[in-house]
């Protein structure tokens, strides 16, 4: 099976010796190297994280292609799941090595309100219910808080409004995964937030593979 191109995620570990010598290396956490074992990891964390945050566990079944990526097993039901990976496209060539670059909060909420609307129109009519789960694999495209925020108020604003049930976003913290909750917004849930003041803040978000160590 053909590999699929994935970003850098993990961690920067320093190591002290007992001369004194110290060193530094960057240590990956890969999800796969298919499309097929990147999704099954990612629902695997998506399963931890919806567990930790509602105490609810569910069971899950991969689909074939050309169709529906994942059917998960609720307490309530059955529905399925459509999975997509947030990718900032901001220039020519691999956007896995477009290094430490300033984007706004905007830019990141563009791209997910992008995979949502893009998703949208390929499904158009679903029979069951459908939910749509985003999720990064690239350290420096995981969309931070503020951008989440403006993805929401953008997607509520959204006419026709996507097909999905829930649009959920996989945010991946050095504590572990969350789940965050996209759409549908309840009325007034963000009524203290300015998108004014986050839309053109600029963020640089590094790219833990590029972190070099010194030794003073």
């Amino acid at each position: 099976m053909a590999k699929k191109p994935t970003g850098n995620q993990g961690r920067y570990r320093v190591i002290v010796e007992d001369d004194g010598n110290a060193s530094g290396e960057f240590l990956r956490d890969l999800l796969g190297t298919s499309k097929d074992a990147i999704e099954l990891r990612v629902v695997e964390l998506f399963a931890e994280a919806w567990k930790t945050k509602t105490g609810v566990a569910f069971r899950w079944h991969q689909n074939p292609e050309n169709d529906v990526d994942f059917t998960l097993d609720l307490p309530g039901g059955r529905v399925k799941l459509e999975l997509t990976e947030l990718v900032l496209h901001d220039g020519e060539g691999n956007p896995f090595k477009s290094g430490n670059k300033l984007r706004t909060f905007g830019q990141y909420a563009e791209a997910l309100v992008e995979r949502v609307t893009s998703k949208s129109n390929h499904y158009q009519v679903v029979s069951i219910p459908t939910h749509l789960l985003i999720y990064p694999t690239h350290e420096p495209f995981d969309a931070p808080d503020q951008a989440i925020a403006l993805a929401k108020m953008k997607l509520k604003a959204l006419n026709p409004a996507p097909v999905f049930e829930n649009i959920f976003y996989l945010q991946m913290l050095p504590t572990g995964p969350i789940v965050r909750c996209l759409h549908p917004t309840p009325d007034g849930f963000l009524s203290d937030f300015n998108p004014d003041e986050w839309e053109n803040r600029g963020i640089v978000i590094f790219d833990p593979a590029l972190a070099e160590f010194k030794s003073g």
